[in-house]
């Protein structure tokens, strides 16, 4: 069954993984997890540019701060993950 999460579950477990992450910075499914936890807060259009503003143009800049932070991590996880999963990389643990 499946249990919806609230958006402040889903903002604790965000900060719960950025920790995890600082303390290890090489734990690719970590970073997976924090990517998806970004991507069911601002969806999957996260990284399109979205024409609409709000009516607040203070606000708007800050939600669009947020989004573009919040992509930049994205991003830099995934490449990351994909980077430390990577045959040349997992063939070094073997060595």
């Amino acid at each position: 069954m499946f249990h919806h999460q609230s958006s402040a579950d889903i903002e604790a477990l965000l900060e719960n993984l950025t920790t995890l992450i600082s303390r290890y910075p090489k734990y690719a499914s970590a970073r997976n997890n924090r990517v998806q936890s970004i991507r069911t807060i601002y969806g999957d259009g996260l990284l399109v540019s979205n024409t609409q503003k709000s009516l607040d143009p203070e606000q708007d800049s800050l939600d669009e701060k947020r989004k573009r932070d919040a992509a930049e991590v994205a991003l830099s996880d995934l490449a990351t993950a994909i980077d430390l999963l990577s045959a040349a990389s997992l063939s070094k643990l073997s060595t």
